[in-house]
């Protein structure tokens, strides 16, 4: 039978470790003649060349669902093909044909035959890159990424620049060795150094790093100096810009304790974060420490620009700190080469965060129940007074005299600290007080809820004065 079909499945470039380029096909041909020719063979094609430049015998394939299609074609069921045949690195980019040959030649594929021209075939002809990371020790900076392109062939040399976009010239390069990349091959496929185009290249950090814009580039030359005939991929440049957001200022507990994020690419070369309590009344730091971010997918949603946002979060305890009342504070996140003490000594970028004036205060009578003669209050009372005014007391006047004190014992109020987390310590602010009455009368009371320095209740206070009318008292 005069029959001759065939089809391409699936085809593609690769490199072997050494470089040596290749191509990866599967598909079947079948014809009716393939009896006479028993042998089979693949020849690549260079349309550009006008001649073949690779040939390699094939070993069948089992393929159901042709001899399904095509019952009447003897061998049909052995029609497939799946083969990798190298080819000159040179021939990458040029046009290429597969043909699929039955021969009756069973050393070279000539005499008798019948060939199915596949093609040409279409490669990638793009640059692509990608850099995966950036990392530093605060000596040394760490790029990491990969770079596939045809453009390379015959250019077997690669280099990682950097480049000083302020100055506008070179500040370092360094050749790399190829790393294998089977997911970058797997995306790009029809690329041959796609499966070799990884890169890991390590730079002294210099000032020009922290002060200028930085760019990152991958060459493949022909030149062994990393110049003569190229094809480069510029990564972005390093994003400069800082910010950040203080989330949450949590004092309820008598702790600070700050959430947030900071985003700058700074820190790919800043790797050590701190973050630092200012008070900003007497210009002295009052607490620093050293510590470890977050994921942040959200921030990285708002901020794609930013390649570090997806892990800037921070969430501290700092614990019980010698904050001073009516003083203005700020909280510093900060990365810094210097992994030491607060990072002051090395290159750092800072986000100055507002924490406010620490001098807040609040309170609530809840209920004031009369039983016979005695006068019992509950309620809730906090104030930022108390870090320096720890003795808590409430005292209960008639007619501007005081009738009796009694120093509190403050108990847990979660729903007094879910309303006033940056009061200071909140959570902690409930009362119970009960006063004997020396006359019948419920005129001209006042109850006077105080913080103060002195265990007798004198002192320097900090006072509420609650006026109590026979209205909110009930009686029992």
């Amino acid at each position: 039978m005069n029959f001759n079909q065939g089809w391409l499945d699936n085809y593609g470039l690769t490199q072997t470790k050494d470089g040596l380029s290749q191509i990866k096909a599967s598909g079947w041909h079948a014809v009716g003649q393939s009896n006479q020719d028993p042998y089979r063979y693949m020849i690549v094609y260079d349309n550009t060349l006008g001649h073949e430049i690779a040939r390699q015998k094939l070993i069948p394939v089992v393929r159901n669902d042709v001899r399904q299609a095509y019952s009447n074609i003897t061998n049909s069921n052995y029609s497939g093909f799946d083969m990798t045949i190298d080819i000159p690195t040179s021939a990458i980019n040029h046009s290429l044909s597969l043909v699929a040959r039955y021969s009756d030649d069973a050393v070279n594929g000539e005499g008798q035959h019948v060939d199915y021209w596949f093609g040409p075939l279409k490669m990638d002809d793009s640059n692509q890159g990608y850099l995966d990371s950036i990392e530093s020790d605060g000596k040394t900076v760490t790029i990491s990424g990969w770079h596939a392109t045809n453009q390379a062939a015959n250019r077997p040399y690669h280099y990682i620049i950097a480049f000083d976009q302020t100055l506008g010239h070179e500040i370092a390069r360094q050749k790399v060795e190829s790393v294998q990349r089977p997911d970058v091959a797997k995306v790009y496929g029809k690329i041959a150094n796609a499966i070799n185009s990884g890169y890991s290249a390590k730079f002294n950090l210099t000032s020009q790093y922290f002060n200028d814009n930085i760019q990152f580039l991958s060459r493949w030359t022909d030149d062994p100096n990393g110049n003569g005939n190229s094809v480069d991929y510029w990564f972005n440049p390093v994003n400069r810009i800082n910010r950040a957001n203080l989330d949450s200022v949590d004092l309820s507990s008598g702790e600070l304790k700050v959430t947030g994020w900071h985003a700058t690419d700074m820190s790919e070369f800043e790797p050590n974060h701190f973050l630092i309590v200012f008070d900003n009344t007497t210009g002295q730091q009052v607490a620093s420490q050293k510590v470890e971010l977050e994921s942040s997918v959200d921030v990285a949603k708002v901020y794609s620009d930013t390649r570090t946002a997806n892990h800037s979060r921070f969430n501290f305890n700092f614990g019980a700190l010698n904050l001073q009342p009516g003083h203005n504070y700020s909280l510093v996140s900060r990365y810094s080469t210097d992994g030491n003490g607060n990072g002051n000594d090395g290159a750092h970028t800072d986000s100055w965060l507002n924490m406010g004036i620490f001098s807040q205060k609040a309170h609530n009578l809840d209920s004031a129940v009369l039983n016979g003669n005695t006068l019992t209050f509950q309620g809730w009372m906090a104030d930022d007074q108390a870090t320096i005014k720890q003795y808590p007391y409430a005292i209960l006047l008639q007619n501007g005299k005081e009738i009796a004190r009694q120093q509190l014992d403050l108990t847990t109020r979660p729903d007094v600290a879910k309303v006033y987390p940056r009061l200071y310590q909140s959570k902690k602010s409930g009362f119970n007080a009960s006063f004997k009455l020396p006359t019948v009368s419920l005129d001209n009371l006042q109850l006077v809820l105080r913080y103060t320095d002195s265990k007798d209740g004198n002192g320097n206070p900090s006072d509420a004065w609650i006026d109590i009318n026979r209205g909110m008292i009930k009686k029992i």
